[in-house]
């Protein structure tokens, strides 16, 4: 914590963050208020294994996005504050909060966010045996083209990127093209050090655009959620691509199958999709299908 103005606002330097994927706990999801605390609700558990090397104040944060909520106690008729983690005496404890709902609500009556709390705390007088670190040279990837295939310098540890954007299950040391775009790879060292490769600019000739009727390419149900059933039938032994493209054109969803031939029948669910007009993009050797769907 650098400063505060008495007000609720305050000022800080970041030590660390972390970002969680998080789903309802609560047994029936209910949008707005909730006036109680259901005994069912078990909330979820997340390491934030955050090390906290300097004593002095500092300041929890919890930024929810994408509509998530979090629960906030807000019926305490007296100050819970401060809060002590058992076991650790006065090393570690919650102060109070920052809410400001109004000129006469007491801040000291809310309590935010954090239950069951966990503090390891490393004794400075038991430091753990040196360990010597030998520097490695942070090798930047390069790719080079074979026709319609990209090959990144590195073997192993890839990410293919399209438009800057990661595609999904992508991750060899070789990537088939099936649309035009910008090209690279990002890779990840021992050291959790990330490597890019220079952009390739990469268009895309020789696929054909073939009305998708050609193929009895249906989507049901359509509009969807998210969720949907595709079928199709195609002759001819070629790799198949089968990607899910939003409005911004960026890939959501990819799956390919090598050497396919026949009837295809499957099922895709797409991870908490905004609604809004999506493209399903089918890709059978040189020949691409197309269609438009609707997500509410």
């Amino acid at each position: 914590l650098a400063s505060e103005n008495g007000t609720g606002g305050y000022s800080y330097f970041s030590i660390d963050q972390k970002e969680f994927i998080v789903s309802n706990t609560r047994p029936t999801a209910q949008s707005g208020v909730v006036t109680e605390n259901d005994p069912n609700d078990k909330g979820m558990v997340f390491n934030l294994n955050f090390a906290v090397f300097n004593p002095g104040n500092h300041v929890l944060i919890m930024q929810c996005l994408e509509g998530a909520t979090v629960y906030r106690n807000n019926n305490i008729t007296a100050t819970p504050y401060p809060q002590k983690v058992n076991g650790v005496n006065s090393a570690l404890s919650i102060t109070g909060n920052s809410v400001v709902t109004s000129a006469t609500a007491d801040p000291s009556q809310f309590y935010y966010f954090f239950y069951d709390m966990k503090v390891e705390i490393l004794a400075e007088t038991c430091p753990t045996p040196k360990t010597a670190v030998t520097a490695i040279t942070n090798t930047i990837p390069t790719i080079t083209r074979n026709a319609d295939t990209l090959i990144s310098s590195v073997l192993t540890g890839n990410q293919w990127q399209l438009n800057g954007f990661d595609i999904q299950g992508e991750k060899g040391q070789k990537l088939k093209v099936t649309q035009s775009g910008k090209y690279r790879t990002s890779v990840v060292d021992g050291f959790n050090c990330e490597s890019l490769s220079a952009e390739q600019d990469v268009t895309v000739t020789s696929v054909i655009n073939v009305a998708p009727e050609k193929i009895g390419f249906t989507v049901a149900p359509n509009p969807n959620n998210g969720n949907f059933n595709l079928s199709f039938n195609v002759t001819g032994r070629e790799n198949l691509g089968i990607a899910v493209i939003n409005a911004e054109g960026r890939e959501v969803y990819r799956q390919t199958q090598a050497n396919f031939s026949g009837n295809f029948k499957g099922s895709i669910r797409l991870n908490n999709p905004k609604a809004g007009i999506y493209l399903i993009k089918i890709t059978h050797g040189l020949n691409q299908y197309m269609k438009r769907i609707v997500i509410l």
